[in-house]
């Protein structure tokens, strides 16, 4: 009870654990009751720490290694100046996590205190929107190509 985790579709607070059922309060407060036999596999979340994952797109047109730069940097920043709560170490730029249809994925890995991984990811996100904003760094928009053939 008071553990966060994530079972049959389901993830939040254990509310009770009972001969029958599990209840958890899912992040947008509604009460999920679980019948104790159809639990299979259990995620704890609650366990030494949490691990917040930011996935950031940005425009093929920009240069990639600027953009990694500006991230890492930006990472520096927000750990050493203490800007985040709940942060435990400094959030990591891992690279490029796909090249999709419309731009560049990049992924930050932040390890975080527990049950803090959600604000720390909305946070991390906030910030590196307004360092790319002051940087001039493209984030990508859904684009199609219509091109006419002649008959």
């Amino acid at each position: 009870v008071g553990d966060i985790i994530s079972t049959e579709g389901c993830t939040g607070v254990v509310v009770s654990i009972g001969l029958r059922t599990t209840v958890l309060r899912s992040m947008d407060g509604n009460m999920h009751i679980i019948p104790n036999g159809r639990i299979k596999i259990v995620t704890n979340m609650s366990k030494e720490f949490n691990r917040g994952i930011v996935d950031i797109c940005v425009a093929y047109e920009e240069n990639l290694d600027r953009v990694l730069g500006i991230l890492d940097d930006e990472m520096e920043k927000i750990y050493s100046n203490e800007h985040i709560d709940g942060l435990i170490s400094k959030p990591v730029v891992l690279g490029v996590e796909e090249l999709g249809d419309s731009g560049i994925r990049i992924r930050i890995s932040a390890d975080c205190n527990i049950g803090r991984n959600w604000d720390v990811e909305r946070q991390i996100r906030r910030l590196v929107k307004n360092r790319f904003d002051k940087e001039g760094v493209e984030i990508p928009f859904p684009q199609v190509v219509v091109s006419r053939k002649e008959s």
